[in-house]
């Protein structure tokens, strides 16, 4: 005899063919229908079937897309306010609000058609788009052009897409962050970082830490280039210890007291104390006596933690055009090759990891592949407000600090 089906929970479930009550207990449908129905009703929204249709695709694996923009009528027409809806498993979910108006200046007596023209711009633009396709979101915005009334394209879009990452964060029920990760993942990026929720996820962020810097001798005293600077980071976490309210705080703390250091160092030799003005540490006669006083600043501070240094070159004060040299030091004029032997030098034990600006606009290609003949693992950034063009074939790598961040 065969053993009868378990029950699903469903009221005069016997009624019902084996397959259906199989179906209804293999996907929980009688739980998770219940719990949704009872969170509506603790809750009493003022529109329940919306709210329902929300808890619901809490439960749903398959990723919602946008619809359309529904207008908000309880705000005032020219914020030119929208419902965000979603559509999920053929369901349209009210998922958050978005308001254009701070980034639209509406006339009187244009608001409907304002209203109108951003429904139609989004339904062509991002309608039938999974929300998980945020990272290309930018790419979809369509043509602005038959507006109303002026506006400002890049904020438009710019302001859109910033608002729309709370929507399709929220339809995914993930916060921001995971949301982001997700987003990441799907396009192949391998750098996403784990999670960081509970204590059993610092394990794996032991070797991610970042390390905060801090300038410890300047520029602009006998004969330096004002804009210089010798910096040091220091790790926010030791390799073996566990993260700890307070940590930040003890980290800010312990870069102030490397800068009291640094300047003590110099006080302690009367022929350097003439290098401390108004309270601020110069750079010494030579770069490699100021990277060494760097690093014992750093090592009375440190407490087993990691640290490295920065040199903030800016060499474009130094070029002269002229004579096609560099001089970081008065009177020390040298060539690029002499400026990069320099830099070979002052690398050689490994604390100094990271070049700022070390070469000339003009030179910087070049210098970049002479150096990193002779220091690959060296990091050298361009601050710059435009990333330069880099050869993909060339024998160096090059980060460019821009506005927006790091990019490669």
């Amino acid at each position: 005899m065969a053993n009868a089906a378990p029950p699903s929970g469903i009221r005069n479930d016997v009624l019902l063919p084996d397959a259906v009550k199989d179906y209804i207990i293999e996907h929980k449908l009688e739980k998770v229908v219940t719990t949704a129905l009872n969170r509506v009703i603790l809750q009493m929204p003022e529109d329940p079937y919306a709210r329902l249709a929300e808890e619901l695709s809490k439960s749903s694996f398959s990723v919602p897309r946008f619809a359309h923009l529904r207008p908000d009528a309880s705000r005032a027409r020219n914020r030119l306010t929208f419902h965000v809806v979603v559509a999920s498993r053929g369901v349209n979910i009210r998922i958050h609000s978005i308001t254009m108006g701070e980034a639209i200046t509406v006339e009187e007596g244009t608001e409907e058609r304002w209203l109108a023209f951003l429904q139609d711009f989004f339904q062509k633009s991002f309608g039938n788009l999974h929300v998980d396709e945020y990272i290309s979101l930018e790419e979809h915005i369509g043509d602005l052009t038959g507006a109303p009334g002026p506006l400002e394209a890049p904020k438009v879009g710019l302001s859109l897409c910033n608002q729309l990452l709370l929507a399709a964060a929220a339809s995914t029920n993930l916060d921001v962050l995971a949301f982001l990760q997700h987003c990441l993942i799907k396009v192949g990026c391998e750098q996403v970082s784990p999670p960081l929720r509970k204590p059993e996820d610092v394990s794996a962020w032991r070797h991610r830490w970042p390390s905060f810097a801090v300038p410890l001798f300047h520029g602009g005293h006998g004969g330096h280039l004002p804009k210089l600077r010798c910096a040091a980071a220091l790790r926010a976490l030791p390799e073996e210890a566990e993260p700890s309210l307070g940590m930040l705080a003890q980290l800010l703390e312990a870069l102030h007291t490397a800068k009291v250091e640094a300047v003590k160092g110099l006080q302690a030799d009367k022929t350097t104390a003439s290098l401390v003005v108004e309270g601020v540490a110069h750079v010494m006669p030579t770069f490699h006596q100021t990277f060494q006083a760097c690093k014992k600043a750093m090592d009375a501070v440190a407490h087993e933690r990691p640290t490295h240094g920065i040199f903030f070159v800016y060499a474009e004060e130094a070029w002269n055009e002229a004579e096609s040299t560099y001089e970081l030091e008065v009177g020390k004029a040298k060539t690029l090759e002499e400026l990069v032997e320099f830099y070979v030098e002052l690398t050689e034990d490994g604390w100094l990891t990271t070049l700022v600006n070390p070469f000339s606009d003009a030179d910087f290609h070049t210098g970049c592949e002479l150096l990193k003949a002779s220091r690959p693992q060296l990091l050298i950034l361009k601050d710059a407000p435009e990333v330069p063009d880099i050869d993909e074939d060339g024998s160096f790598s090059v980060h460019a600090r821009t506005s927006t961040g790091l990019q490669e």
